[in-house]
């Protein structure tokens, strides 16, 4: 279940966001000559994501409301961009069709609210993890740019194969060191939420079963008894 109450906001706009857009993608693919029928299926798809969102945030669904809302976030991003391509569009103007990127950004920001709501079920423990975890990637990621540009390559040029070999073999080491310690911490981070989920509580236990009893133990009820017992001995009368 959804606890923190700015996320229910949040899930709520989220729906009826996701909502309009799948009914105006569906006017334009209905209503197209001929009819876009096969991007008019993807569209089909947002009123039901925005009811499971809706669900999520009245606190109707209870159990999985992380990963449901994933599912949302994927069905939403690439219905978006499926729908797109499948009306005819050309893929090198994607960035230019704002439903498409609307429905896009919609996906990135449920996948967020997902990962908020994880997070903020035990924030003390949480958040400080994700923020080391979040600082350090940045020097992880401005070396991988940095590779990427081709900038350490142009700075190591003139120095001896020897060198450059070790120097990539360090750079290696830090590169993994830096994977690794931010990926700890957030991973933990998101493990410590999962944690401390509160879900339905369980219903109680069964009561064991009653021990057999044994046939001689068992008694009949005292009426079962008054009629089972035997009858009194007459006797016979004088002069019969």
């Amino acid at each position: 279940m959804i606890q923190h109450p700015l996320v229910k906001l949040l899930l709520t706009l989220t729906a009826g966001v996701i909502a309009l857009l799948g009914l105006y993608g569906l006017y334009g693919d209905l209503s197209a000559k001929p009819v876009l029928l096969i991007s008019a299926a993807f569209h089909a798809i947002f009123p039901v994501a925005a009811w499971f969102t809706l669900t999520l945030a009245q606190g109707r669904l209870r159990q999985g409301p992380a990963i449901t809302l994933l599912c949302v976030a994927g069905a939403t991003g690439v219905g978006s961009v499926f729908a797109y391509l499948a009306g005819g569009r050309p893929a090198g103007f994607i960035t230019g069709h704002w439903p498409t990127m609307l429905g896009v950004a919609i996906a990135g920001l449920t996948a967020t609210l997902a990962a908020a709501d994880v997070l903020l079920r035990a924030p003390k423990q949480t958040l400080p993890r994700l923020a080391v975890g979040l600082a350090l990637s940045l020097p992880l990621l401005a070396l991988l740019a940095l590779l990427w540009r081709g900038s350490i390559s142009r700075a190591l040029a003139g120095v001896s194969d020897a060198l450059v070999f070790g120097a990539y073999i360090i750079l290696l080491l830090v590169l993994i060191a830096l994977a690794s310690a931010a990926g700890h911490q957030i991973i933990r981070a998101f493990q410590i939420g999962v944690a401390a989920f509160k879900g339905d509580p369980a219903p109680p236990p069964a009561p064991p079963p009653a021990p057999p009893q044994s046939q001689a133990s068992v008694s009949p009820p005292a009426n079962q008894q008054a009629m089972i017992a035997p009858a009194p001995a007459t006797t016979p009368a004088a002069g019969v």
